[in-house]
């Protein structure tokens, strides 16, 4: 009875898969939807008590990209964390991998680091504050509220280290003459508080409106991202086109295929953390290069310390079977 018992146990050992050592393990994956954190998952009683740690989890990702099979390669000395670890992973999806022309199932690791994050600081003081609110920017131009002219104007302007406005330009006319004028008048006329000692650039829309009375004038402001992280994401946005150009002559590309991209990168202090599709052209291969572009460009140490403030880039790519390499 001991002899035939064991055979069956051998007999059903045998029959067991692969193990999974033994599946095929890509030099990389591409992951799609948000960002793969788990900030979200994080028990609220281990975040109380300040438990910490780093859980390593293996896990396959089938031929639709989803994950399964979530074991905990090295716990980060909770069972809580680890639970977690596993049931934000289960989430996670991919675009599925190919091996030979087709999507394969495939061995993957990642690792999920707990950090009960510091309080946030301080806002920072508003940076659109007037000196006088009585000044032009509030009022209409004579002529124009005589003859019940109404427009937008947009103004685009750097910020000094002092508050001062510069290099003050109309990107946008209203259509009447007074009106612009008014718009440049006002931003030169505006003093400003700024958080730190660089320049900053910015813009602001002013409209003024013939319905009702009084007459307004609204104004909104936005920008005010700093000059050289602006300059920096334009070079990286320039050498991430550069390696676009050469999917002209991918064959999914030349056969006329249209669609959207969008990619999310998240940095920590200023270096990329991680790439991601947040939203699919439909076309794999498209977002795999995308993706693989995206990477190609990662900061230097100059610019890391310029992008040092940025926490995440959305990117869009639009394809065009009229792009010219």
């Amino acid at each position: 009875m001991f002899r035939l018992l064991l055979s069956a146990i051998l007999a059903s050992l045998l029959a067991l898969p692969a193990a999974a050592e033994d599946m095929f393990r890509p030099a990389t994956v591409i992951p799609i939807g948000a960002p793969h954190a788990c900030n979200g998952f994080y028990p609220e009683a281990a975040r109380l008590a300040h438990v910490e740690g780093v859980t390593a989890l293996d896990f396959h990702i089938d031929v639709n990209g989803a994950v399964s099979h979530v074991r905990v390669a090295k716990s980060s000395g909770s069972e809580d964390l680890d639970d977690a670890a596993a049931s934000c992973v289960r989430t996670w999806r991919y675009i599925p991998t190919l091996k030979d022309g087709k999507p394969v199932e495939v061995l993957w690791s990642a690792e999920t680091e707990w950090r009960v994050p510091a309080a946030p600081p301080p806002p920072p003081a508003p940076l659109t504050t007037l000196t006088e609110r009585d000044n032009d920017c509030f009022h209409y131009p004579f002529w124009p509220e005589r003859k019940h002219i109404g427009g937008t104007a947009t103004v685009k302007f750097s910020i000094s280290a002092d508050g001062l406005p510069g290099d003050v330009v109309l990107s946008k006319e209203s259509g009447n003459a007074d009106l612009d004028k008014a718009a440049l008048e006002c931003v030169n006329s505006m003093r400003f508080r700024v958080p730190d000692a660089t320049k900053h650039m910015a813009s602001a829309t002013a409209t003024w409106s013939t319905l009702g009375r009084p007459k307004a004038v609204h104004w909104q402001f936005v920008g005010f991202l700093g000059s050289e992280a602006m300059e920096t994401i334009t070079e990286l946005r320039t050498g991430i086109k550069q390696c676009l150009k050469g999917m002209a002559s991918h064959s999914e590309f030349s056969s006329g295929f249209g669609g959207t991209t969008v990619i999310w990168a998240t940095y920590d202090r200023g270096k990329i953390d991680e790439v991601s599709v947040l939203r699919s052209s439909g076309n794999d291969p498209l977002d795999r290069f995308a993706v693989e572009c995206f990477k190609s460009e990662p900061p230097d140490e100059d610019q890391v310390h310029t992008l040092r403030h940025i926490g995440k880039v959305i990117f869009e790519i639009r394809w065009s079977r009229y792009l010219v390499p």
